[in-house]
């Protein structure tokens, strides 16, 4: 029999720049097996985006693996606000020093 875990978290995140507020996100972390991890959640976002202030939700899937992928994506009607409306996926580039900076491709 294979070993299965599962566990939650919920992060708190601060942005800055060109995408400026706060967010929070619960995942939900899955494992069949130790090489494949793999996790979904949601995260919602409320800042202001260039000078439209309001929310949105980011649907995140990752997995690793043989078929590994990361998904990073607005999620459809979730913008309120100045953001109503807005589409778009996400990229998360890690530096060296384990900074994480977002690259948001959107469209309101």
């Amino acid at each position: 029999m294979s070993k299965r875990a599962t566990a939650t978290f919920t992060l708190d995140k601060t942005y800055a720049g060109e995408l400026a507020g706060t967010s929070v996100t619960r995942l939900l972390f899955g494992s069949k097996a130790e090489d494949s991890p793999a996790y979904g959640g949601f995260e919602i976002v409320t800042a202001d985006l260039q000078g439209r202030k309001g929310t949105f939700m980011l649907h995140h899937r990752a997995a690793q693996g043989d078929q590994g992928f990361f998904d990073l994506t607005v999620l459809a009607g979730s913008g309120t606000g100045d953001l109503k409306g807005l589409t778009g996926s996400a990229q998360i580039e890690i530096d060296e020093a384990g900074g994480h900076t977002i690259r948001l491709d959107y469209d309101v």
